[in-house]
């Protein structure tokens, strides 16, 4: 159910950055239908190989923003959306999604199975 609600969340959130312009091109991660990454190191990859087939000159340079999401302070995610003016309720359902956010790590030996607590994620 969860994975249903955040895409669909994501799909209007990815809907009103289009209709507004206000993801740049060049952002590949985002945009409906790329695999962000991937789609990009095969563009890469068949443009060095057409380089080298030509016997062209070539420099690449990769930029790896790891988990932007993770490490990102989640208020600064929370600000973000604010600031390209999503919808509120989609805003409200983001923050208190955010204050929620906790996981629970299970140890399973031969003897027992251990599980603490839930924990927040911060």
């Amino acid at each position: 159910m969860y994975k249903t609600l955040t895409g669909t969340i994501a799909k209007r959130i990815s809907t009103h950055l289009k209709e507004k312009s206000l993801l740049s091109a060049e952002q590949k991660g985002c945009h409906p239908g790329s695999e962000g990454c991937k789609d990009q190191l095969m563009i890469s990859e068949a443009i060095y190989e057409d380089c080298r087939r030509r016997n062209k000159n070539l420099r690449i340079a990769w930029i790896d923003y790891q988990k932007a999401f993770v490490s990102v302070p989640h208020n600064w995610v929370e600000k973000s959306i604010e600031l390209v003016r999503v919808n509120s309720t989609i805003i409200r359902f983001c923050k208190l999604s955010i204050e929620k956010l906790n996981t629970r790590l299970i140890l399973q030996t031969k003897q027992e199975v251990m599980q603490p607590q839930h924990i927040q994620i911060r």
